[in-house]
């Protein structure tokens, strides 16, 4: 007769999930509150200015480009788990990846809404 009972998950399984789950909590809000601190940045702006960030296209960049990282960080990172996982390495080397990239497009942002 079959076992039928469900078996538990190894607890480094576990630890890296939760450690997954608890990054892009943090990185969801940090992204939503560096992206609105950057569109609000631009309130200091004149009708007559120029600047990337004054205008209508560059606020929606400054807002909307944390967001996306954040998104486009959590894939990279995944897709890095992935291919470690696939060649036979720990799946832990994928969070800082996935770090890097994300503090990377909050640099990215912190320029452009600075001017």
């Amino acid at each position: 007769m079959a076992d039928d009972r469900p078996h538990p998950l190894p607890p480094r399984r576990i630890r890296f999930a939760v450690t997954c789950w608890f990054l892009a909590a943090a990185g969801g809000f940090l992204a939503f509150l560096f992206g609105s601190a950057a569109a609000m940045s631009t309130g200091s702006c004149r009708p007559d200015d120029t600047v990337f960030p004054c205008t209508a296209t560059g606020q929606q960049v400054v807002f909307w480009l944390p967001p996306i990282g954040w998104i486009a960080s959590i894939l990279i990172a995944w897709a890095a788990a992935a291919a470690l996982v696939r060649s036979g390495r720990p799946r832990w080397p994928a969070i800082p990846v996935g770090v890097v990239s994300y503090a990377a497009v909050l640099a990215a942002d912190w320029f452009a809404a600075v001017r």
